[in-house]
């Protein structure tokens, strides 16, 4: 994806990337972790870590946190509590993906340099968008109960939908993302991914992603197009019956 690379371009820093694998037979995302040895080998300063992730929908384990945190270690990267950055945000829970409100825990020590870098950049989140990120925030947990209920149910929609025009999912661990394998479905096998995200769009009326965008290396994420279930169980429903004009001819 291209945000973090920008980010990193910001600071004239060269991303060093490691890659997740699909394990189809388990439907699990795995590390290969000789490659992330070898890119903290090569003098990481730093390591970004997104979970639950995007575009697969992993959430990383207490095994893989386990060596991340160990190898943060052993090479002076930034990582477990006392040297972790959390970035995060009401995107996802409240439903607000375009207010862009969040916020940073840090320890003490790299507060000012984060202060002094979001004030030179954003300032600030409007006020009224703050406020109400606080009233959501201060919700009994009850108003959440029902929302990985919802999630499931939206989730298992639309991967049923895929199933039956042929593509591939490992089911998700979080997130709202479907990142889903597309070689085998008829007319979208042969096409490159930009050219079978533009094929759903303006022949069967179903936006997705390329998957190659999330990649850095030639070749990576050629076979995949990523989806989003955050729309409603309506709207899904009616994606997983266009979806269904794939096979029909």
């Amino acid at each position: 994806h291209e945000m973090y690379p920008s980010q990193a371009a910001v600071f004239g820093l060269v991303p060093d990337y490691v890659t997740l694998l699909e394990d189809v037979e388990t439907g699990r995302w795995t590390l290969n972790r000789d490659e992330w040895e070898a890119a903290a080998s090569r003098g990481a300063r730093a390591l970004i870590l997104n979970t639950p992730h995007n575009p697969t929908g992993k959430v990383f384990s207490a095994s893989d946190l386990g060596f991340i945190a160990e190898l943060a270690a052993r090479h002076a990267l930034l990582g477990m509590r006392e040297r972790t950055i959390v970035v995060n945000s009401i995107s996802k829970t409240g439903n607000a993906t375009g207010w862009r409100v969040g916020w940073v825990i840090a320890p003490a020590i790299y507060t000012p340099a984060i202060r002094g870098f979001h004030d030179t950049m954003v300032i600030q989140a409007p006020t009224p968008l703050q406020r109400a990120a606080v009233a959501l925030l201060r919700l009994d947990p009850s108003a959440f109960d029902t929302l990985r209920t919802e999630y499931a149910r939206k989730r298992e929609t639309l991967t049923l939908g895929l199933g039956r025009a042929g593509f591939g999912v490992s089911a998700p661990e979080g997130a709202y993302y479907l990142f889903a394998r597309y070689r085998d479905v008829p007319g979208l096998g042969g096409r490159a991914p930009m050219e079978a995200a533009l094929h759903l769009i303006t022949e069967v009326g179903v936006a997705s992603v390329p998957g190659d965008n999330f990649y850095a290396t030639e070749g990576g994420g050629d076979e995949y197009l990523r989806f989003a279930f955050c729309r409603s169980v309506p709207a899904l429903e009616a994606a997983a019956r266009r979806l269904a004009r794939l096979t029909s001819g």
